[in-house]
This record gives structure tokens, C-alpha cells and sequence, in this order.
């Protein structure tokens, strides 16, 4: 098959456009300060903190997102804190 040619058209001189300033009164709607109602305070739920203690004063689980200092480690969720439980050398502290 043959390429088909296509015509290109000379680039059109860019055509500036009036700008029309008006000023006055009746151009502008007033502007209304819109609010939204206060929605009610909710209760909020206390977060369950884990605390844990370490035999390895430094110990870090990068699987799992936590370091210990001075062998001490706190955890807000569940799954973390189920999962630290199974370490060797690592124990559940109650509060």
C-alpha cells in the first residue's frame, strides 16, 4: 500500500482577544459566606496500647514496623502485638 500524504496547513498567526474589563455594582452578585452545620462531637474510643519488653535491649522486627529501646516497645495494633508475642526473648507487659 501506498503512504497517503497529507497537506500540512502554514501556522495561522495567533489572534490576541479583546479583554473587557467592567466595573461596577450590578457585574458582582454578592458574595455569601457559606458554613457548613458543626457536626456533633463524637466520643472518642480509647486506643488499646500493647506494651512490650525485650532480653535485647535494641532489638528492631523491621517486619513488622517495630524497635525496641532501652528494651521497651509499644504497639497500638492487634496483629503486631499477637505477633510479637510468638518472639523468643519477648514478653507481654500488663498495665
Amino acid at each position: 500500500m501506498a503512504a497517503k500524504k497529507t497537506a500540512t496547513k502554514p501556522v495561522e498567526a495567533v489572534k490576541e482577544d479583546k479583554v473587557v474589563e467592567t466595573t461596577g455594582a450590578k457585574d458582582k452578585a454578592p458574595v455569601e459566606a457559606k458554613t457548613e452545620p458543626t457536626k456533633p462531637v463524637e466520643a472518642v474510643k480509647p486506643v488499646k496500647v500493647y506494651n512490650f519488653i525485650s532480653a535485647n535491649k535494641f532489638l528492631t522486627v523491621t517486619s513488622l514496623g517495630v524497635q525496641f529501646i532501652d528494651g521497651k516497645a509499644s504497639v497500638t495494633d492487634v496483629a503486631v502485638a499477637r505477633a510479637l508475642a510468638t518472639i523468643d526473648g519477648v514478653e507481654h507487659i500488663e498495665d
